[in-house]
């Protein structure tokens, strides 16, 4: 029998994404009582990107792209569940039915009055691995930049920051910027 969460990673690699695994198993959430909404005693701080801009919010969230394309934002907050791991963290928002699910992109994407300013691949739980010239690095800087021109609008990535920490802790940083009409990428 095949399981919702690994269904939906073989749908999103047959149309061409790139998925990434839970590398770290020490970082995963192993009670299947936990969801990707909360464990039995607390709600995980789910927000969405209208609830965002609409507050305004300035601070950090964490973020999962799902293989079916699904936002998932949550407040980056210390708080800790009974199984070890942070309660809005990415091994709770990346539960499908019980089970830590494959993810498109995941990070924290930062925002001041409810605009995206910076988004990075920061998780320790999902690894892309390899500096932005590789294939999977690119591929996860583009799901993700994707996900969140599709949630916050297109404008949105216009002076977007994307920092890259997936290549021996050293960090590449690029900034989108507009000009004639046509978005480019700079590293920075």
């Amino acid at each position: 029998m095949v399981t919702p969460a690994a269904l939906a990673s073989q749908l999103a690699a047959e149309a061409g994404m790139v998925c990434f695994k839970a590398t770290r198993p020490s970082k995963q959430c192993h009670d299947p009582i936990h969801t990707a909404q909360g464990t039995k005693t607390r709600h995980l701080s789910r927000v969405t990107p209208a609830e965002l801009q609409k507050s305004r919010f300035t601070g950090t969230l964490n973020y999962l792209v799902m293989p079916n394309l699904e936002l998932r934002l949550a407040y980056a907050l210390p708080v800790r569940a009974s199984c070890g791991r942070k309660l809005n963290g990415h091994a709770h928002l990346a539960k499908v039915e019980g089970e830590t699910s494959d993810i498109l992109a995941g990070g924290e994407l930062k925002l001041v009055k409810g605009n995206p300013v910076q988004l990075d691949n920061r998780t320790g739980t999902f690894k892309p691995e390899g500096d932005l010239a590789t294939e999977q690095a690119q591929a996860h800087k583009n799901q993700a930049i994707s996900a969140i021109a599709k949630a916050f609008g297109a404008r949105s990535i216009v002076d977007l920051k994307y920092i890259s920490y997936s290549h021996g802790g050293n960090s590449t940083a690029i900034r989108f910027k507009e000009s004639k009409g046509q978005t480019t990428e700079t590293v920075t």
